[in-house]
């Protein structure tokens, strides 16, 4: 399986509702910078500017 192929099954799993993502200290070594975007599904724009 491609990741695009693995990305669309997600997305298609988890579309709509509240979304969250669960992260302990066991899935970073030692440091994690994260950046989320919100993106229109029409116009596959950014919705934070």
């Amino acid at each position: 399986m491609t990741y695009a192929e693995a990305d669309k099954l997600w997305n298609d799993a988890h579309f709509g509702g509240t979304k969250f993502i669960e992260i302990t200290s066991d899935d970073v070594k030692v440091r994690a910078t994260f950046f989320c975007d919100l993106i229109d599904t029409t116009t596959r724009n950014s919705l934070l500017g």
